[in-house]
């Protein structure tokens, strides 16, 4: 893995958002919360059902405030989902054991982090500094201290985009459940040195992102 490095997750980020302590005020009707319940096979589930007032969104949201493009991940029941967030799911709120993500520029994609988290060799890291006995989570702590492998930006960006076009092919285009969906997402890089063995052109070769 010409060019690799390996940096703790928090020397690589911009921004970690992390709403756990307290459940925020439910309302009937609103503004969606995103919590563990709903980040679920690399996506935002659609008719999520808690929402707060809009009157007490900002109240709500002192710690931080995701943007498009921001990778949210569930810290416990379960651990380990992640999500990208688009234009709409943006504007939603955070709702307990939800981490949001934002790489620093230049040092980490947001596109790439999505899959290295989704990987099978950070997913084993991630349970690896898991507690709990009835429900496995992890710490902000440990969580921050969690060592990434990374490529330089550039191939970051290609990657993203060589798998993101895939999952984008397989998900739109064949007829099957998300869950399979999921599985052939997490299969695109069971480890960090299929990340590696990634040359930039690959995908252009396999047809998977336009020229």
């Amino acid at each position: 893995m010409r060019g690799w490095t390996e940096i703790q997750l928090e020397d690589a980020l911009e921004v970690l958002i992390d709403y756990r302590g307290k459940s925020p005020k439910k309302s009937e009707t609103g503004i969606p919360v995103i919590s563990a319940k709903v980040v679920k096979s690399g996506r935002i589930l659609d008719g999520i059902e808690q929402t707060i007032a809009p009157d007490y969104y900002v109240e709500w949201m002192r710690r931080g405030v995701p943007q498009a493009g921001d990778v949210v991940m569930t810290t416990e029941g379960p651990l380990g989902e992640v999500a990208r967030l688009d234009e709409t799911s943006a504007q939603y709120a955070l709702g307990q054991r939800i981490v949001t993500m934002r790489g620093r520029e230049g040092v980490l994609d947001n596109g790439f982090l999505k899959y290295l988290l989704m990987s099978s060799g950070i997913q084993e890291r991630l349970q690896s500094r898991a507690t709990g006995s009835t429900v496995a989570g992890i710490s902000q702590k440990s969580l921050r201290s969690l060592p990434l492998p990374l490529a330089p930006f550039a191939e970051q960006r290609e990657i993203a985009s060589i798998l993101g076009a895939l999952v984008f092919r397989v998900r739109h285009l064949l007829p099957i459940s998300p869950d399979l969906v999921e599985r052939i997402e997490r299969a695109a890089l069971p480890d960090e040195n299929v990340l590696g063995g990634l040359a930039p052109d690959e995908g252009l070769r396999l047809g998977v992102v336009q020229q």
